[in-house]
């Protein structure tokens, strides 16, 4: 898998995994998130979502301006509602894991074949060595 190919996943899964966030809030509280969206920072303390960051959890605001863009102010939706985007959120930190313990073993068993591969090679030209050794000795002893 190449780079670019990488980086498509990642950001298909970080589109993906914004959907599901998303897809957890009423009417209600999107028209909430979209009226959050103008406001030029959180207060100091209040807990928020960047949906373009998912993976960092839930920050507190330092109460400094930033971008509203991609945020998710807590305080737009209803306990219930945050609950479920927490239970969400450890879902795919489990899957997040998951794809990525896959990875790394997909990626030792692919080295440890090439290693295997390796040392057969290795071990049958030994023994190629080795019988062409014997075949030079059985001939010097046949020859007159």
């Amino acid at each position: 898998m190449n780079l670019e190919t990488t980086m498509q996943d990642e950001q298909r899964s970080q589109y993906l995994n914004r959907g599901s966030i998303l897809n957890l809030l009423s009417d209600e509280e999107i028209a909430q998130v979209s009226r959050a969206d103008s406001a030029a920072r959180l207060a100091e303390g209040e807990e928020y979502l960047d949906l373009g960051d998912l993976e960092y959890g839930v920050h507190r605001a330092d109460g400094a301006a930033m971008s509203m863009r991609r945020v998710l102010p807590r305080k737009a939706v209803n306990a219930a509602t945050w609950s479920d985007i927490l239970a969400e959120l450890a879902l795919l930190r489990v899957a997040a894991v998951t794809r990525d313990a896959r990875a790394l073993l997909e990626a030792a068993v692919a080295r440890r074949s090439v290693e295997l591969s390796r040392a057969g090679e290795a071990e049958q030209a030994h023994e190629q060595l080795l019988n062409g050794g014997a075949e030079q000795r059985v001939a010097e002893q046949t020859s007159p």
